[in-house]
């Protein structure tokens, strides 16, 4: 069985307009902007697990919508 968050009732439009982390903390959740050296700036959409395992789900700008390991990431929190 998965366990995850969920993106819910964010308009398309709405997610490349946040440019800071809502909760201040520069952590992992739903709505926060990152930056991958290869895809760009993109917002998380959903997640999976914890740890260096987890999977994370992005929604870039640019590449579309990808899943990625958060040990190989290497995302900056912006």
């Amino acid at each position: 069985q998965k366990f995850g968050a969920t993106m819910q009732n964010y308009q398309e439009d709405d997610v490349f307009n946040q440019d800071i982390d809502p909760e201040g903390q520069g952590q992992l959740s739903i709505g926060v902007t990152v930056r991958h050296a290869k895809f760009g700036f993109g917002t998380v959409l959903n997640f999976e697990g914890d740890g260096d395992s987890a999977r994370i789900q992005i929604k870039f700008k640019q590449a579309g919508t990808k899943w990625l390991i958060s040990s190989y990431a290497n995302l900056e929190y912006v």
